[in-house]
């Protein structure tokens, strides 16, 4: 019997054994893969004339290749597994190509022009869509531009800057255009026109949103406006439970009202009770 009890607890410990190597193999090819943040993606289109810096993460020193046309670099990843490789600027191109980023993984980008890329962020005069413009129907009937790409950010908050969104680059059709900002629509197409070269646009605009949204906390920390923000901002958290406490009980008494208001029926006035 006691040697059955025995035989049972090395089971037992052998597939513990295994369990943590299968474990701790799987956490490693996890983060071992290359990864790139979207706006970094196929049908995009790069700056011309200009740096083109490419980024991304994987394991800890981990060695990435970056190859674009002939133009390549590597870099080698820091312990936190943050990698970045600055590539020679280009000249304009109508000439999709193609970025391929090497590490245990392999990504290959395709689809991509050099132009123009601007940025369209603010808050809802940006954000206003196409579709809700003037003329927005025939606008979008003709919306089919094959050297315009459109990325759009979905609003999504976060405490901290997010590595990744699932916006993809597209290109510009009825379809793409549609929710894409109206200003940022017009503006590039305008501009994809007079100057014959492709033109991305990305569109990262939230309506009604501070300015202080859209910086990071650290910066904020620097200067004493800053600093008077998140010191607000502690504050809001800090009596939050008690402010949404008195709120339900606000919208409960405005319910118990609007109940007695809308809802009981109080009789005709004397005065025209005959009729």
């Amino acid at each position: 019997m006691l040697g059955l009890k025995t035989k049972d607890k090395q089971m037992k410990i052998d597939a513990l054994t295994k369990l943590t190597i299968f474990l701790s193999l799987l956490t490693l090819s996890t983060f071992a893969e290359v990864t790139l943040p979207a706006v970094i993606g196929s049908n995009m289109v790069l700056q011309r004339d200009k740096p083109i810096p490419i980024w991304g993460k994987a394991n800890p020193s981990e060695k990435v290749l970056v190859e674009l046309n002939t133009k390549k670099a590597h870099a080698i990843t820091d312990p936190d597994g943050n990698w970045s490789v600055t590539l020679p600027p280009m000249e304009a191109s109508f000439t999709p190509t193609t970025l391929l980023i090497r590490g245990t993984n392999k990504i290959e980008l395709t689809n991509i022009l050099v132009g123009e890329v601007w940025v369209c962020s603010g808050q809802s005069n940006m954000e206003w869509p196409l579709y809700e413009s003037h003329n927005a129907t025939l606008e979008l009937m003709a919306a089919n531009y094959p050297n315009f790409r459109l990325f759009r950010f979905e609003n999504q908050t976060s405490e901290i800057p997010l590595f990744r969104t699932d916006a993809p680059w597209e290109t510009c059709t009825p379809t793409t255009a549609r929710r894409f900002s109206a200003v940022g629509y017009f503006f590039g197409r305008y501009i994809q026109q007079a100057l014959d070269v492709p033109v991305g646009m990305i569109h990262t605009a939230w309506g009604g949103t501070p300015a202080e949204a859209w910086i990071r906390q650290e910066t904020l920390e620097e200067n004493e406006v800053g600093q008077s923000i998140l010191n607000k901002w502690e504050t809001e958290l800090e009596t939050y439970p008690e402010r949404l406490v008195q709120w339900e009980q606000a919208v409960k008494n405005w319910d118990d009202t609007e109940h007695v208001i809308f809802h009981t029926d109080p009789g005709a006035p004397a005065e025209t009770a005959a009729f």
